[in-house]
C-alpha cells in the first residue's frame, strides 16, 4: 500500500541530501537526488517538493509496499518521525487515482521538478534601459526617460516605453532589464484589478504601489532571483504629491527628486543645485531636459528620443516621443590637443 502525507516546516532528518537538492538549480540533478532517496533509504522516506522559499518545504511522506496495520497509524508515525503530520485526504485520493492508472511515482516527481525549472526568470540582464528621472513640481510630479533598449553595449531598440500608468494615481518608470519590467507590469495589473473588484470607492495610491513593489523586489532578492530593475514611483492622490524609488534588492526611499542608473551620478547633482519646490510645469520640463541632455552627452546607452510624463490631481499625460537639441561642435572636437591627433 502507498500513502501520501503532507507536511510543512523544519526537516528533522535527511539534511545532507535535502541540502544538495536545495543548492541544485538543475531539475535533472534534483531528480537524481530524489531517486537516490527512493533507492537508498528504507521506509519511511521523504520526497521533498521545493517551494519558492528555501526554508519551507511542502513534504510528501511516501510509505512503499507495507501492510498498513494499526502499527502504522498516525500516532506511531508522529512519534517515530519526531514531528506532527497533517493527513491530506486530497493527496490520498490523488494517489488512489494514480494507482488505478498505474502511473510511476517518478513521472509525478519529474513533472513537479520541471515546473520548478520553468518558473525561473531573468538571471542576468540582456536588454536593458538606462536612467529614469523624477521630480516634484508645484502641481504634481514629472518623470522623464529615454526610449533606448541596449543589448549589451549595442543600442538595439529605440522605441521602448519605460514609463507606464499604474491605476488612477500613479506613474511607474523603470531602468534595467526590460523583460523583468514587463513581468512587474503583470504583477501590477493583477494588483490594480483586484483593487477595482472591491468596488468600494477607494483606489490604490502611489505610496501603496511603492510599498507593494518594495516587498516584491526584496522578496525576489531573498530568493537570489532578483527582478533586475530600479524603479521610480510617482503620483498624486488627494492633493498629496509622492515620489519614491526602489532598487533591485529592495532598498527604497522617498525624496523630492530621484533618479536611477547613471542618472544617480550625473543628474542628481544638477537637481540638487537647481530644483526648488515652487517649480512651474515649464520650468520642471526644462530642468528634466537639461538632465537628459547631460546624460545623452555622457551615457553611451542613452538615445536622443525621450518621453516626459506628468501627473496631477486632474490626471496624467505621457508625452509623445521627441528629441532634444544638442551641440557637438566644440572647439576641442575640431582642434584636438597636441599629441592627440589621429588617435584617441
Amino acid at each position: 500500500m502507498r500513502l501520501f502525507l503532507s507536511f510543512r516546516g523544519h526537516i528533522p532528518f535527511g539534511n545532507e541530501i535535502l541540502t544538495c537538492i536545495c543548492q541544485s538549480n538543475r531539475p535533472s540533478r534534483k531528480e537524481y537526488y530524489l531517486k537516490y532517496l527512493l533507492h537508498e533509504r528504507k521506509k519511511p522516506l521523504l520526497i521533498p517538493i521545493l517551494s519558492r522559499s528555501l526554508d519551507t518545504f511542502a513534504m510528501l511522506l511516501y510509505i512503499h509496499e507495507i501492510d498498513f496495520s494499526p502499527k502504522y497509524n498516525k500516532e506511531y508515525l508522529n512519534t517515530r518521525l519526531g514531528f506532527h503530520l497533517h493527513w491530506s485526504s486530497c493527496l490520498e485520493s490523488t494517489l488512489q487515482e494514480e494507482d488505478k492508472e498505474q502511473k510511476n511515482v517518478f513521472q509525478v516527481m519529474d513533472s513537479l521538478l520541471s515546473s520548478e525549472g520553468d518558473s525561473q526568470r531573468t538571471q542576468y540582464p540582456y536588454v536593458t534601459g538606462t536612467s529614469v528621472i523624477g521630480i516634484k513640481y508645484k502641481d504634481g510630479v514629472l518623470m522623464a526617460a529615454d526610449m533606448g533598449g541596449s543589448y549589451g553595449s549595442t543600442i538595439r531598440y529605440k522605441s521602448v516605453e519605460r514609463i507606464k500608468q499604474i491605476g488612477k494615481h500613479s506613474l511607474l518608470g523603470a531602468s534595467g532589464e526590460i523583460s523583468d519590467f514587463q513581468e512587474i507590469l503583470k504583477y501590477l495589473d493583477d494588483l490594480i484589478l483586484n483593487d477595482k473588484m472591491w468596488d468600494d470607492g477607494n483606489s490604490l495610491g502611489p505610496k501603496e504601489v511603492h510599498n507593494y513593489l518594495t516587498r516584491v523586489m526584496y522578496n525576489r532578492r531573498n530568493k537570489f532571483d532578483p527582478l533586475w530593475n530600479s524603479l521610480i514611483i510617482g503620483g498624486v492622490k488627494n492633493g498629496h504629491k509622492y515620489l519614491g524609488s526602489v532598487s533591485m534588492i529592495g532598498v527604497h526611499f522617498e525624496d523630492d527628486h530621484v533618479a536611477t542608473g547613471f542618472g544617480n551620478h550625473l543628474a542628481r547633482p544638477i537637481l540638487r543645485e537647481e530644483w526648488r519646490e515652487d517649480l512651474t510645469f515649464e520650468e520642471g520640463v526644462k530642468l528634466l531636459e537639461k538632465c537628459m541632455r547631460n546624460l545623452l552627452y555622457r551615457d553611451r546607452s542613452a538615445v536622443n528620443k525621450l518621453q516626459i510624463a506628468k501627473i496631477t490631481d486632474e490626471g496624467m499625460t505621457i508625452s509623445q516621443p521627441y528629441s532634444l537639441k544638442t551641440f557637438w561642435n566644440f572647439a576641442a572636437f575640431e582642434n584636438p590637443t597636441v599629441g592627440a591627433e589621429g588617435s584617441w
